[in-house]
């Protein structure tokens, strides 16, 4: 296939790609404002006896509540790793719109029972057994604040994420059936028989049907194993995890995408976790993985064993040169660990024999933290375009550049590359959007610059 083939190729399927998130963004609006209407066509009867500004206060706050119970809804399709929407929206921008689909639930919930209670002319819930679709509102309200404030500072309160998962699992289901009950039985819009209750219950059903097929899935990539082949040092540590498939063909991914890890090992538990696929699916006998200790769970990765086994799951994301239309120069710019998805990259065009001008840049805490630097010298060795730059930021080394990647420094570094040039960031977030500004303010296209934050 020519390069011209490729670039078409791309470019079609970038399109049908927009194509399907417009319809889907679209799909979200219309169920929005369907659930929104409830209020004005399916009015309960107690909001006939309400005039003026009162009528006006508790219509919208059903109208908000009713928004809020949809985007509670959409909660479990924005985390349930479906691979159709990682396609369309990649699955770290899934994550991020889980999250602050999260904040705009909050919000909702709480103006909602305020402004149920302003035309009520009170405050607080009746102690009363008549009320206790009310109460179990309250108790949503809680529980949702609860979830967000778990999340938001985890290592404060659940050190462990396995246990912090279990929690927020355990939440994220409470949640969903203390709406459905409020729903139900809270207004008499959807406590009888007719579409608005019937509507609710098949969107539950069907709520359970994604989390069945969620579940599913995952049971699914057990019925093809991984086995560890081999564990080696990557740097200060960090280790190097070679997996091969026990049962024919691993996964087919991309260079540069992640997928999900469970380990079957007496050393781990078995929750599974996010990694870069740091090999090439240009060599396709085995996948490699590098871990970087940096909390409970991964300061144990270094007791796995050879032959302990590995479930993996995906691959996910859109990080990838492969994924992009036109043949542009490419600057790769990673942070630590954030080297993983670039070093997929480099050995796919490196097997490749790709000829286009192509930068990495590598920033670490000193030369203890590098590793691969072989293959990165035999990379360097066969493209004859391509230049490695390390730089090193707390000591000074022998070679390299030394400092934080700022203004000057990278235009220094980049001044003969054009600002078309594809940019591919990886790292911690702070110096991810630190460096995206830079290279905004000299003149590169923000569209051309692709991100990994890897904090999933």
């Amino acid at each position: 296939m020519t390069t011209n083939d490729t670039s078409t190729l791309a470019l079609r399927s970038n399109h049908h790609r927009r194509i399907k998130a417009v319809f889907l963004i679209l799909g979200v609006i219309i169920i929005t404002l369907v659930a929104a209407s409830v209020a004005f066509f399916f009015e309960s009867p107690s909001i006939n006896y309400k005039f003026g500004w009162d009528k006006i206060i508790l219509r919208a706050a059903k109208i908000i509540g009713l928004i809020a119970a949809v985007l509670l809804f959409l909660q479990l399709p924005l985390a349930g790793r479906f691979k159709f929407l990682d396609r369309i929206f990649s699955l770290p921008g899934l994550y991020n719109l889980h999250r602050i689909n999260g904040y705009l639930i909050l919000m909702l919930i709480m103006l909602h029972p305020i402004l149920v209670t302003i035309p009520e002319d009170r405050l607080m819930i009746p102690f009363e057994a008549r009320y206790w679709p009310e109460w179990i509102g309250a108790a949503l309200l809680t529980t949702v604040i609860l979830q967000i404030v778990l999340s938001k500072w985890r290592t404060k309160f659940v050190k462990a994420y396995h246990r912090w998962l279990y929690f927020h699992r355990a939440l994220g289901w409470s949640i969903l059936i203390l709406l459905v009950l409020h729903i139900l039985y809270v207004s008499e819009t959807f406590e009888f028989e007719g579409l608005p209750r019937t509507v609710v219950v098949s969107a539950a059903i069907v709520l359970s049907m994604l989390w069945l097929a969620v579940r599913g899935q995952r049971l699914m990539v057990r019925k093809h194993p991984y086995e560890v082949s081999h564990v080696a040092l990557a740097g200060k540590d960090a280790q190097a995890i070679d997996l091969i498939p026990l049962h024919g063909k691993g996964i087919d991914y991309l260079p540069g995408q992640f997928a999900f890890f469970s380990f079957d090992s007496n050393q781990l538990s078995a929750e599974w976790h996010p990694f870069t696929i740091s090999s090439t699916p240009t060599r396709p006998n085995k996948i490699q993985i590098t871990v970087r200790s940096c909390g409970d769970w991964t300061d144990q990765i270094k007791n796995i064993q050879k032959g302990d086994r590995v479930f993996v799951h995906g691959p996910f994301g859109r990080f990838s040169h492969v994924l992009e239309p036109e043949k542009k120069e490419m600057i790769m710019i990673a942070g630590g660990i954030g080297i993983t998805p670039m070093l997929s990259m480099l050995k796919a065009l490196s097997d490749k024999n790709d000829q286009r001008r192509i930068a990495l840049l590598w920033s670490n805490r000193s030369a203890d933290y590098e590793f691969d630097h072989d293959r990165l010298e035999a990379i360097a060795n066969r493209l004859p375009n391509f230049t490695y730059i390390p730089i090193f930021t707390d000591k000074v080394e022998p070679k390299g550049n030394f400092g934080r990647l700022n203004l000057d420094r990278l235009k220094t570094l980049l001044s003969k590359f054009s600002k078309n040039a594809l940019i591919f960031l990886c790292g911690p977030p702070p110096m991810i959007r630190q460096v995206r500004h830079h290279l905004v303010r000299m003149g590169f296209s923000s569209n051309a610059i692709k991100e990994e934050l890897f904090d999933l």
